[in-house]
């Protein structure tokens, strides 16, 4: 008998184009509740190596704060609102002179970095919130700080002690929040969809606008976001001289005129200003050459005795070359701040004031531009 084998081999055409790569498939568990008032999703997606997880946060629940990584952080415990007039009265007292339901309530802030400190609580407004600095005897002073809210953070420029601490109330209501595992979309939401597909993205919602508050000297600028702020002549923040600055998400920004002076030959715009040249002498004195005033400016020198000068020939130093310009300087009023798409404007009064000082030295040579 003749026993005979056959061996099979099976061959898929297609072999030779098929590859084994890394990618995964998505995939979903994402399932959707359609109610009266809504739809309601739950679940989970997977998408280019991200869960993408259904959920809510609603003004409900327990008390929070934000942590160094912004991530949120739910209270321990719930803040009691105290009546403000019962906190303004610790003005000046010791701390056993103060009411021991009073000083139950009383929170230490917490030092985060540079002079921005760190509240247990978000609020919304500066108002919610009483500063105090308790020195080492104990005694109760109250003390001013910056506040973009809602946040956790505020800059205090008081001076602080290692004996010393820096201390608040809450006077108003801390923010508060819930999380759940759904995402809930209300019905009127529903309605303002286009048509077709749509992607929902639910996020915590955060400010992106830029705070702007004019002091004596400069300005205080908080960014929300990281922003590149430009300036229109060298200007001080926190004491360093710059054109411009790269910030950090919801950094502050003490911004004040800087003193330098800038070669006349860097001089870009002068139509919107008040602009005053000098030349720089051999023996570092600065003779008065010429102040062009504009329309804008003119409002600064009401009430003075300006006599300007109309002779066409006042502004050829303008016109002269870049090396004859070397020995002349110059220093404007109004200085341009460029945040994003945004000009905000501060001012150099020393530039005002040394002019007016000095103002016989000035003659025949002021410009109306």
């Amino acid at each position: 008998m003749i026993s005979i084998k056959y061996v099979v081999k099976l061959v898929n055409p297609i072999a030779k184009n098929l590859y084994v790569t890394d990618t995964l498939k998505n995939e979903s568990s994402l399932k959707a509740t359609v109610n009266n008032t809504g739809i309601i999703l739950s679940g989970r997606y997977f998408k280019d190596g991200v869960y993408l997880k259904a959920s809510s946060q609603l003004g409900l629940g327990e008390e929070y704060y934000v942590n160094n990584n912004e991530e949120l952080v739910l209270q321990n415990s719930s803040a009691t609102s105290i009546d403000v007039e019962s906190i303004f009265s610790l003005q000046g007292k010791l701390s056993y002179e103060v009411d021991p339901n009073i000083l139950a309530n009383l929170n230490i802030l917490e030092y985060d970095y540079d002079i921005i400190y760190k509240m247990n609580h978000v609020v919304e407004t500066r108002e919610d919130v009483v500063l105090f600095k308790i020195n080492s005897e104990g005694r109760f002073s109250i003390i001013n700080g910056v506040f973009n809210g809602p946040s956790h953070l505020i800059k205090i420029t008081e001076p602080l002690e290692p004996s010393e601490s820096f201390a608040y109330f809450i006077v108003g209501r801390t923010m508060q929040v819930a999380s759940v595992n759904d995402l809930y979309i209300p019905a009127r939401d529903v309605h303002k969809l286009s048509e077709g597909f749509n992607t929902l993205k639910n996020r915590l919602t955060t400010k992106t606008n830029i705070k702007f508050l004019s002091t004596s000297n400069g300005a205080l600028v908080q960014t929300y976001e990281e922003s590149l702020v430009k300036f229109s002549y060298p200007t001080e923040i926190d004491g360093i001289e710059v054109l411009e600055y790269l910030t950090y998400p919801r950094e502050y920004l003490n911004i004040t005129a800087g003193s330098s002076y800038v070669s006349l030959e860097k001089l870009q715009t002068f139509t919107d200003n008040l602009t005053v040249v000098y030349e720089l002498k051999e023996n570092g004195v600065l003779e008065p050459t010429l102040c062009m005033v504009s329309d804008k400016a003119e409002t600064l020198l009401v009430g003075y005795d300006i006599v300007y000068n109309t002779d066409s020939d006042n502004l050829a130093l303008l016109e002269s070359d870049a090396e004859f310009k070397k020995k002349y300087i110059f220093v404007q009023y109004y200085l341009d701040i460029h945040i994003d798409n945004k000009v905000y404007t501060i001012e150099n009064k020393d530039v005002l004031l040394n002019f007016l000082n000095n103002i016989n030295k000035f003659s025949h040579k002021i410009v109306k531009i």
